[in-house]
């Protein structure tokens, strides 16, 4: 047994107030299954909180995270790269685990719901900076 390398990304653009807006309504939206599927991630910020509204918890942490990105090009473990093929950059992280991870692999993880949507803003980023 050792370790395993643990790798994840998200697409990389600029938080502007009005992306920011547009991805905590989708955050917001969540349904009750998509809530359910974060309950193992939050249990320390549900069972801190001393609360029994989960969904408040979970949306609250996410639209945090989101906050997080704003910051995310001065880590010292996320780059941004691009693949050939691809119209658009991510940030990747990575790191070899024994079971723990990282705030950014958590980060990354738990933003993915909204690939589809940071991928639209990053391809829009994208195309700009070639322009």
């Amino acid at each position: 047994m050792g370790a395993d390398l643990l790798v994840s990304s998200v697409p990389k653009f600029e938080l502007t107030k009005d992306r920011k807006d547009e991805l905590e309504v989708l955050i917001s939206e969540l349904d009750d299954g998509d809530v359910r599927a974060f309950e193992d991630s939050f249990m320390d910020e549900i069972y801190e909180a001393g609360s029994e509204n989960a969904r408040g918890i979970i949306i609250e942490t996410l639209k945090k995270d989101l906050d997080k990105l704003d910051d995310i090009e001065n880590r010292r473990n996320v780059i941004a790269m691009r693949f050939p093929g691809m119209e658009y950059e991510v940030w990747l992280t990575g790191e070899m685990s024994w079971g723990d991870t990282t705030e950014q692999l958590t980060l990354f993880d738990q933003l993915d719901f909204l690939w589809d949507k940071m991928q639209k803003y990053a391809e829009e980023d994208f195309a700009k900076e070639r322009s």
